[in-house]
């Protein structure tokens, strides 16, 4: 009896030190499992990590938004492009510019001179521009002098030579006869005796208005219709 209890002690104690030393190796397989898997997530946030910032700065770099904003703000902060067409020291037409306008009476041989403000629509124009302008808007006008100080143009009055006319027209509710001679002077010829107020309006606004013939003749047909 006494052998059997030794036995049985002895495989006891034999299979709680196996027991133990099964419990102790997967302790350290366990531990080392655990490492191992904590040092792979580690390295893989780590990569990600990485990779996030990597992208973020491809996309900062290649997205055309900042790079217009870079430029806008290089354009603002630069004044000689806000006017491409012009540079600093180049000279425009300013408010202050003067326009002398000068005119010879080629009959009279005489000059006249006025003296205005430039058009609106040149102002802050390159002299060049202000050259253009004047040749397009004032083609009988011809150039003397341009600068940022004043512009001299000048033209050449020509005699007027107009056809003799006779104008028949209203005044102060009468009609009256004008002839007109190839200057263009006017004078008063003849009063008729057309009562204006028994004209109908339409013939009323014919007369304010003026009827020209050109010979003596048809004046007088002209009378005889309404005088009678």
């Amino acid at each position: 009896i006494t052998n059997k209890f030794e036995v049985i002690r002895m495989f006891s104690s034999r299979k709680k030190g196996n027991l133990g030393t099964k419990l102790f190796v997967l302790s350290i397989i366990a531990l080392f499992i655990y490492g191992y898997v904590l040092d792979e997530d580690n390295i893989n946030y780590f990569k990600n990590f990485s990779l996030r910032n990597n992208s973020d700065v491809a996309e900062e770099t290649n997205d055309p938004s900042n790079n217009n904003a870079e430029n806008n703000n290089k354009v603002v902060n630069n004044p000689s492009t806000n006017n491409p067409n012009t540079s600093n020291d180049e000279k425009v037409i300013s408010i202050g510019t003067k326009m002398i306008c000068k005119t010879y009476d080629k009959e009279n041989n005489d000059i006249t001179t006025d003296e205005m403000s430039v058009p609106d629509e040149m102002i802050n124009l390159s002299i060049e521009d202000a050259k253009k302008y004047i040749n397009e808007h004032y083609s009988n006008w011809i150039i003397n002098e341009i600068n940022e100080n004043y512009i001299e143009v000048y033209q050449t009055s020509e005699p007027v030579n107009t056809e003799p006319y006779y104008l028949i027209q209203e005044k102060d509710g009468k009609i009256y006869i004008y002839e007109f001679d190839e200057a263009g002077n006017k004078k008063m010829i003849q009063e008729t005796s057309i009562n204006f107020n028994f004209l109908s309006e339409v013939d009323q606004d014919y007369f304010r208005e003026g009827i020209i013939k050109y010979d003596i003749e048809e004046v007088q047909e002209l009378l005889q219709d309404f005088e009678s």
